[in-house]
C-alpha cells in the first residue's frame, strides 16, 4: 500500500479513495427572538438531562427528553432557545423535522438518509434497508457528544430508529402528545407565552 493510499496488487494498482466526512453538524435553526419567561420548564429541562446523564454512562444508552402539549404553546421555540443555550456541551447539533401525522411524515429511513449524507456520505454508499442504514449511522456517531432535536415527532416509531445507543447522546423530541418510550422523560410544559 502507498502512503497515498492507493492499493498495489501484483502489477494491478486499485485506487481506495479516503471516506469523506463533512464537518461537525451545526444543524439548529435560529434561536427564537425575544424568548420570555419559561423559566420553571427550562430548569426543568436542564435537570432531565443532568439526571438522565447520571445513568446514562451506566445504562451505556443516549437519553431521550420528550417536549409536548397543544398546538401553539411555544414548544420549539423552548426546545431551540433550551438548545442554543447549551450547545457548547455537544459536538454536534442534529435538527431534523419529521413532519409529525402529516402525509409528509418523514420515515425513519428518510430521516437516516439524510443524516448519512450530511455525515459526508455519497448517496449510493447508504444501505437501502432502514436496518442496515441506522446501524451505519450509529457506528458513525458512536464516539460523540449530539444534541438531537426531532420536531414534530408523531410517535415513537419515528424516534426510536434514530437515536443511536452510546451515552454522550442526548434527544429532544417536540411533538403534540406523549410517545411511549422506556427512555424518555417528560419535563412539564405550559402554555406560556415564549
Amino acid at each position: 500500500m502507498h502512503a497515498d493510499g492507493d492499493i498495489v496488487a501484483g502489477d494491478k494498482i486499485v485506487q481506495h479513495p479516503a471516506p469523506r466526512f463533512a464537518p461537525p453538524a451545526r444543524q439548529l435553526p435560529a434561536a427564537p427572538r425575544d424568548f420570555v419567561g419559561r423559566a420553571l420548564e427550562l430548569a426543568a429541562m436542564d435537570e432531565a438531562l443532568a439526571s438522565a446523564g447520571d445513568t446514562a454512562g451506566e445504562r451505556g444508552s443516549a437519553t431521550v427528553v420528550q417536549i409536548h402539549g397543544m398546538a401553539g404553546v411555544g414548544k420549539t421555540s423552548l426546545v431551540l432557545h433550551w438548545a442554543h443555550r447549551n450547545a457548547g456541551r455537544f459536538d454536534e447539533h442534529v435538527f431534523l423535522d419529521l413532519h409529525g401525522p402529516s402525509r409528509n411524515a418523514a420515515t425513519p429511513a428518510r430521516a437516516l438518509f439524510r443524516q448519512l449524507c450530511d455525515l459526508g456520505l455519497a448517496a449510493g454508499d447508504i444501505p437501502a434497508d432502514e436496518a442496515r442504514r441506522a446501524a451505519l449511522f450509529r457506528s458513525l456517531v458512536a464516539e460523540r457528544r449530539v444534541l438531537l432535536v426531532l420536531d414534530n415527532a408523531a410517535d415513537a416509531g419515528q424516534i426510536v430508529p434514530l437515536v443511536p445507543g452510546g451515552p454522550g447522546w442526548r434527544a429532544w423530541s417536540r411533538g403534540s402528545a406523549p410517545c411511549r418510550s422506556r427512555s424518555t422523560r417528560s419535563p412539564p410544559t405550559s402554555p406560556a407565552r415564549s
